[in-house]
């Protein structure tokens, strides 16, 4: 499984996310490594931890930086022919979930054209950043109707975000970005320090309880009439943790109590997932 993550895959998608240690160096019981043999790569370089010697080899499209890639993995797989025998699967967390088809656009074509003798397993997009845009425009209204914030708070952050859309329509991508951060911080002002991952979350302190009852209420009787969907729980819990629904091909992951970070809000969770998606037996059971 080859781990492209919004921030560095190399130190935050492998130490505090699913690698097999943890930030401390300690055993991660619900390591991915469990599931699928793990690729993580700070992409495009430049971030994380990669770097360039020639900064005219630095990618300036999101195509440049999956030839990269797909070039990294045509390079692993002549040094590991074993892999030859495993699907590959290409997972993306924020904007990595937006690149995520990029690259395996690009990984398929390799793959036809003989380059890269893998077979290309599936694409996996985590909280995929896909319209920057639309998601600051609704942050405001989402965390006003959850009572997180007042109407002047709503009003200060709808100032900012508008800045931020004549910005991005003059093509300011750098100005837009700034305005991002001091959207940030209007919000942390106004909801006394949401957690901006999960709006559910507060400096240890947790909503995910009335969540859990009104997910297991109303909610769930509801749910429960949609055709092909089912519920996710953890072991021989009965508490619904998430749903899953799936056409074809296509499989739709839903899960309840987590934010951005879902592999570090409910990792019990999504380690049954990637086993899912990846077809590998045994779900977790501590």
């Amino acid at each position: 499984m080859c781990v492209v993550y919004g921030a560095s895959g190399v130190g935050t998608g492998n130490f505090q996310g699913v690698g097999p240690l943890d930030s401390f160096l300690k055993p991660r019981n619900l390591t991915w490594l469990r599931k699928a043999d793990l690729l993580f790569v700070d992409s495009p370089v430049g971030s994380g931890y990669s770097f360039v010697e020639d900064q005219d080899l630095l990618a300036k499209t999101d195509e440049e930086v999956a030839t990269d890639l797909t070039t990294l993995l045509i390079e692993i797989s002549i040094k590991n022919p074993i892999l030859e025998k495993k699907p590959l699967y290409i997972l993306g967390g924020f904007y990595g979930g937006k690149f995520a088809v990029t690259l395996g656009l690009s990984t398929l074509k390799a793959i036809e054209d003989e380059k890269l003798m893998l077979l290309l397993g599936g694409i996996v997009l985590g909280d995929g950043f896909i319209s920057p845009e639309d998601y600051v425009t609704s942050w405001g209204p989402l965390l006003k109707d959850v009572s997180r914030i007042d109407e002047n708070g709503l009003i200060e952050s709808n100032r900012v975000v508008e800045k931020m859309k004549q910005q991005i329509a003059n093509g300011n991508w750098k100005a837009a970005a700034e305005l991002w951060a001091d959207l940030e911080q209007v919000i942390h002002a106004y909801s006394n320090f949401v957690d901006l991952t999960n709006f559910l979350l507060d400096d240890g302190v947790s909503s995910l309880d009335d969540l859990d009852n009104l997910m297991n209420g109303v909610i769930r009787k509801k749910a429960q009439n949609y055709s092909g969907q089912r519920q996710i729980y953890c072991g021989n819990e009965t508490v619904t943790k998430g749903f899953a629904k799936s056409y074809k091909n296509l499989h739709f992951y839903w899960i309840l109590g987590a934010g951005h970070n879902a592999v570090q809000d409910q990792p019990f969770v999504t380690f049954n997932m990637i086993g899912d998606i990846t077809n590998s037996p045994g779900l977790a059971t501590f």
